[in-house]
């Protein structure tokens, strides 16, 4: 039973809490497990229809989706060299030449870094591959950058001191033809600061793809009333070009098409209303402005910031202030070892309790949605006015409910930031705030 219960929990728990030595191992070796799996699927499907591995990356592509996968490029070199009898050289041109990196973030402590005695007790082999990697990699550094120890100390995919560890950002950069970056600033960010010095060395190897989301789902599907308003006025295709809804703007001062508009936005804000009600038995105004924060819980995503501006408007409605009608609607989850994101959650709750048993004020609603996923999104983001997009400023890599909540015809209140800014371009300045 206790065998049972080591190998189920590998794959039970999703992103286990890291806090402890016992968390970050068993993510560890969940990040393993998946990547073992996927290789050895990819390998198996190759081997079917080729005799030998001459175009392996010809015909394989693997995209590491930030650093949580890259272990997959010391698997794959494990796979070739120590399984099938691959010479290193020839299994490390296919393996750069098969991965591509996405990076998601800018901030340093997201970039995955393992511990040396933990990567060393639990992946013995592929310690020893990255080693050898890294050993051939800080050669190559030496030659671009001879007589500078920084450079080979800062681009180390070992690190160098006390607390020695294995960077899986540099491991991933160094093991992939391409590294791309989420949003136009973000890419910029990556090659002038957070990946300046392997952007000297490889310049040719970083491009940026801004984020999308699909307006298959995020429009069509979640908003059937706005879909066949846009179908009426444009037809059919704008479905897989969006480009082509700036065709409505020859509608933007028809009277019935405003009315429709607006007819359609009401119906589904008196549909989440409904929700709300039956989830956190709150009764929200649907005549009031909805104002959606819903993305993960984090202290640079500023839901702080929103739920202080809560309490301001609060207190100016309860001191008999002119507050134009407001609700404040949350949707988020936070990691499971995120103490302070945990309490910003329970501050939120807090102030939403006191809000809305005030009886001296009506003007101002605050509901946390429990459970943030993409079906309870599909309900939030037709039904939302305000678009609440604050950052730190340079930390948002890109984000996406900013594009399902613009393109459901909500005002974005954002900072620049991420994709902000290309929607900014997009939608007109004078449509961003």
């Amino acid at each position: 039973v206790e065998e049972k219960n080591h190998s189920e929990v590998i794959s039970k728990v999703l992103y286990p809490n890291d806090s402890f030595e016992i968390g970050r191992e068993l993510r560890l070796k969940q990040e393993y497990f998946f990547v073992a799996c996927s290789i050895h699927d990819i390998v198996w499907r190759y081997k079917k229809g080729h005799a030998d591995f001459s175009v392996f990356s010809d015909k394989v592509a693997i995209q590491l989706n930030d650093t949580h996968p890259a272990v997959a490029i010391a698997e794959l070199m494990r796979v070739l060299v120590d399984e099938n009898g691959l010479e290193w050289d020839e299994a490390w041109r296919h393996t750069v030449a098969a991965f591509g990196y996405t990076n998601h973030t800018l901030l340093p402590e997201a970039l995955e870094r393992w511990p040396l005695g933990l990567f060393q007790r639990l992946l013995p082999r592929h310690f020893e591959i990255i080693s050898e990697i890294n050993r051939r990699f800080l050669r190559e550094v030496m030659s671009v950058f001879p007589h500078s120890p920084q450079h080979l100390a800062r681009m180390s995919i070992i690190s160098d001191g006390h607390d020695k560890e294995v960077r899986m950002a540099h491991l991933a950069v160094v093991g992939s033809h391409s590294v791309n970056g989420v949003a136009k600033l973000h890419t910029d960010l990556i090659k002038s600061q957070l990946l300046k010095d392997f952007f000297e060395l490889f310049p040719e190897r970083f491009n940026n793809k801004t984020n999308g989301v699909t307006p298959r789902r995020w429009l069509l599907e979640c908003n059937p009333g706005l879909a066949t308003l846009i179908n009426e006025r444009i037809g059919h295709g704008w479905e897989t070009n969006l480009d082509r809804l700036i065709e409505l703007e020859p509608h933007a001062d028809d009277p019935e098409f405003r009315t429709r508009l607006t007819t359609i936005k009401m119906e589904n804000k008196l549909t989440l209303a409904r929700l709300v009600h039956d989830l956190v038995k709150i009764r929200i105004d649907p005549q009031s402005l909805f104002d959606v924060q819903i993305k993960r819980l984090h202290e640079y995503k500023r839901q702080h910031l929103a739920a202080l501006h809560a309490v301001t408007l609060y207190i100016r409605a309860k001191r008999g202030e002119e507050v134009q009608p407001r609700t404040l609607i949350f949707g988020a989850k936070a990691a499971p070892g995120y103490r302070r994101a945990k309490l910003i959650i329970k501050l939120i709750h807090a102030i939403a309790d006191t809000v809305n048993s005030d009886r001296r004020q009506s003007a101002v609603r605050v509901v946390f949605l429990p459970n943030y996923r993409v079906s309870l999104a599909e309900r939030i983001i037709p039904a939302a006015n305000l678009s609440e997009q604050i950052s730190t400023a340079g930390m948002e890599a890109s984000g996406t409910g900013n594009m399902k909540l613009s393109m459901n015809g909500a005002l974005t209140i954002g900072t620049l930031d991420g994709a902000n800014i290309e929607i900014r371009e997009a939608v007109g300045e004078e449509n961003f705030f």
